[in-house]
């Protein structure tokens, strides 16, 4: 039905400390909360001594919007079918968490392909090389036809399949008991199947990034950030940009279950090719941060804000863009779990120039029947409040699934 995503677009990954300074990554969200399709491991999932946990999930439900359209609509019933294989492996040097689920979405009644891939793959890795070095790896991967609105990847009224990759590679050294740097690159790379769409939006994501972090307190990290950005576009050149950064900002640990990251600062953008009238360098604000809030064993709160200059979706110009994202996820006992998130954007599109605002709201319920078997049903909101009257459009989707995983 719909796809769980968990993108790092670039700017995400959590690490565990190194000595008394905690190193901690991008502030932009990185948690994976199950709403629309739970992972093999939720409540008691993990009872097998298996080195690898499999889940078997499948739902049926009711898309009321199958092209996201503003005018003749359609609706359709959807069955989706998912494998889930993870493992996650640790010892006191070494993380390593992969998870694997090749899905599909059958449509009972759309006009044309009546089946879209949902497939998806997640690797972290950490390993500390020495007491002051450590060594991470997060990749994500997405074959999928849907638009993220958690992210703002993929075209927002587009169901056209694409693939989407991240990977980040980071470095951590403690020089000295309160100053460390991290050393990362992140590449992403967006690719849709469409011609027409591929044309204008294909493209690879290169950020080399290096942050300088003090410890003034035992909770308190402040960090200073460096990044240089190149987007080259493989068939839409006059896009082709690179971006330098500079920020600066606060790690907080303020409590042992309540974080805080934040950062703020300039990005300047140069285009290879400048146009007069249409396309020219520009300067703004950036600003992100992320609150983590586990206020018990099973339930987090998690919150995450961004504004900055952002790709656009339509092929011309750029947009800059407020994001902002809620999720949370609470256990009742010890057989219910509530599962919830909102997200929001506003995009202000330059060249040609229209605001937007989109909305994406999830509430989803899981009862584990028995340690192996959980019943999940759900609901979505999709809403893209737009200028331009044939953009606007909202759909709604219910389902109602089993997971069986051992």
């Amino acid at each position: 039905m719909l796809s769980r995503f968990i993108l790092l677009l670039g700017l995400s990954f959590c690490l565990t400390s190194l000595g008394s300074a905690q190193i901690v990554g991008y502030t932009s969200p990185y948690a994976d909360i199950p709403v629309f399709r739970p992972s093999p491991n939720i409540g008691e999932g993990a009872f097998s001594n298996l080195p690898i946990q499999v889940g078997i999930f499948t739902s049926i439900g009711y898309d009321d919007n199958v092209f996201l359209q503003h005018a003749d609509r359609r609706g359709s019933g959807i069955t989706e079918a998912a494998v889930d294989l993870s493992t996650h492996i640790g010892n006191q040097r070494t993380m390593f968490d992969l998870d694997v689920s090749p899905g599909l979405d059958y449509y009972w009644d759309r006009p044309g392909r009546s089946i879209d891939p949902d497939i998806r793959l997640t690797l972290s890795f950490l390993h500390q090389l020495n007491p002051r070095a450590y060594l991470a790896v997060s990749n994500f991967s997405s074959y999928t036809a849907q638009p993220n609105y958690q992210y703002g990847i993929g075209s927002p009224v587009s169901v056209l399949d694409y693939f989407y990759d991240s990977t980040t590679v980071s470095f951590g050294y403690q020089w000295r008991p309160r100053f460390s740097t991290v050393t990362s690159y992140t590449g992403g790379l967006l690719l849709y199947e469409n011609s027409q769409l591929g044309n204008l939006l294909n493209r690879i994501d290169n950020i080399f990034a290096e942050q300088f972090r003090f410890l003034v307190l035992p909770r308190i990290t402040a960090v200073a950030e460096y990044r240089f950005e190149y987007v080259d576009y493989f068939s839409n050149s006059i896009l082709n940009s690179y971006t330098n950064y500079v920020l600066g900002g606060l790690d907080l640990i303020l409590s042992p279950r309540l974080t805080f990251t934040f950062r703020a600062g300039a990005e300047i953008r140069n285009y290879e090719q400048q146009i007069a009238g249409v396309q020219k360098d520009l300067t703004g604000p950036l600003v992100e941060s992320t609150l983590v809030y586990r206020y018990q064993p099973n339930s987090y709160l998690e919150w995450y804000n961004r504004y900055g200059i952002e790709e656009s979706d339509i092929g011309t110009g750029y947009r800059k863009t407020f994001r902002t994202g809620l999720q949370i996820s609470h256990a009742f006992g010890e057989r219910f779990n509530l599962l919830a998130s909102a997200f929001y954007a506003h995009n202000q599109y330059e060249e040609p120039s229209f605001e937007e605002n989109v909305l994406n709201v999830n509430i989803g319920l899981t009862y584990r029947l028995r340690k192996s078997l959980t019943l999940s049903t759900g609901y979505t909101l999709d809403r893209d409040f737009s200028a331009i009257t044939s953009r606007d459009y909202y759909r709604d989707r219910v389902y109602v699934g089993l997971l069986f995983a051992f």
